[in-house]
């Protein structure tokens, strides 16, 4: 079961990256910026990036998991992270983040497309 997955403070999995560092080569977030967390899991990345664009920005963290989410809010909640807010909703169906169309500045992907049932790729 992927709930297994979740680890302490992370997807065990990610235990080698650095987001900071990741989230810093990227080169994106900016202080104030509005960012999507599409599969945030345990918060691995929502939690830094809520840093990074600190109280004039926000993320929304979504993940269809409801043990991920409880993760990521506690971790906020610890945290102090008054601009990170959670949303349990399957990626699959359209429209099910209820985020607003054109209301955010990016979205971060990162490790989701395993995740998906069917995928469509053009060469």
């Amino acid at each position: 079961m992927e709930e297994d997955n979740l680890v302490g403070n992370s997807y065990s999995h990610y235990s080698v990256f650095i987001p900071e560092k990741i989230l810093a080569d990227i080169g994106i977030f900016e202080e104030g910026s509005t960012v999507a967390d599409f599969g945030c899991g345990a918060g691995y990345f929502a939690v830094p990036l809520a840093k990074m664009v600190r109280e004039k920005g926000k993320v929304y963290a979504i993940d269809v998991l409801t043990s991920a989410i409880e993760i990521v809010s506690g971790k906020a909640k610890a945290e102090g992270l008054h601009n990170l807010k959670t949303i349990r909703a399957n990626l699959e169906v359209v429209g099910s983040s209820k985020i607003e169309d054109s209301s955010v500045d990016s979205v971060l992907l990162a490790n989701i497309l395993c995740h998906l049932s069917s995928i469509c790729c053009v060469f």
